[in-house]
């Protein structure tokens, strides 16, 4: 992104580091902005750390949603092209298959809708499939595999410390610990026009960006003037917003190269012959014990 007259013009404050923020600065950074860029944790170390990272516009209806994270697809492509192909941005396919009659239907129909849309989506053999998957084991009898091309997944730590450090270098200032860590708004007339950190510092820019996540609705309470920012419930006992993510490894053999979302369980590559699984089924929250989080995991 060339430099722009009026970003350049402005100051911004960036509250949180993780895959929203960082993109976000390291854009206004490099179009010529003053940028801070803000996190108690560091860079990466919130939901981004364990995401599962899926690039994907595979089953985002309408078809506004879905052009929406297709042209999102193309623009990691884009960046990754713009930093040299990093490591951390792994272009390299999803397969799905499901375990009875209705999900394979659904399947299907899901793989006609996407192609009807331009969308690269096709059923492929289950000996198609293993060629390109040899980690995989499939099922007696071999089911039809869904083979989305386009697809991938980012390497978040590896990604998130890039995007900060190419801020850095265009001049943003990043600040964690109890310097990053927002405790209050300085406010003027309803506007916010800075923070206070816990470490005393108070902070003013022209304008402020919260990219907090699951944090957002807690410091939006921060400023009297705003109104309250509803979130699908996650803190609570029962609730269904948090999920069971597993790292295991490293394994023996090849491993895993692309992204699997098998019934039960989706699977993708991690770092070190590591493989980063989640259990959307699972049926765990904040207040599970740890016992059951480890019968879950295994």
């Amino acid at each position: 992104m060339p430099a722009d007259s009026t970003l350049a013009a402005r100051s911004y404050l960036v509250i949180g580091a993780g895959v929203i923020g960082v993109c976000l600065a390291a854009r206004l950074a490099q179009a010529g902005a003053a940028v801070t860029l803000l996190d108690a944790a560091g860079p990466g170390r919130g939901a981004t750390r364990s995401s599962f990272a899926w690039l994907n516009s595979n089953d985002k209806a309408p078809r506004a949603y879905h052009e929406l994270n297709h042209a999102g697809l193309r623009a990691w492509a884009e960046l990754a092209a713009s930093l040299g192909q990093p490591a951390w941005y792994r272009p390299a396919g999803n397969l799905e298959w499901a375990a009875d009659p209705a999900g394979q239907a659904q399947l299907a129909a899901r793989v006609d809708r996407l192609a009807g849309w331009g969308y690269p989506a096709e059923l492929i053999s289950a000996s198609a499939a293993a060629g390109l998957e040899p980690a995989l084991r499939l099922p007696s009898p071999p089911p039809q595999v869904a083979w989305f091309p386009g697809e991938g997944y980012l390497l978040t730590e590896a990604m998130t410390g890039e995007l900060v450090a190419a801020a850095a270098r265009d001049g943003a200032r990043v600040l964690t610990g109890r310097a990053g860590q927002v405790t209050g708004f300085d406010m003027a007339r309803g506007v916010v026009r800075g923070v206070r950190t816990a470490a005393g510092q108070l902070i003013r820019a022209d304008a402020v960006v919260c990219c907090a996540g699951r944090w957002t609705p807690g410091l939006a309470g921060l400023a009297a003037a705003a109104s309250p920012v509803p979130l699908v419930p996650w803190a609570g006992p029962g609730d269904t917003a948090p999920g069971l993510v597993v790292q295991a490894g490293p394994v023996a053999g090849p491993g895993l190269a692309r992204m699997v979302h098998a019934p039960g369980i989706d699977l993708r590559p991690h770092t070190a012959g590591r493989v980063h699984m989640e259990a959307p089924d699972a049926a765990v929250d904040l207040h599970t014990p740890d016992a059951e989080l480890r019968r879950w995991a295994a």
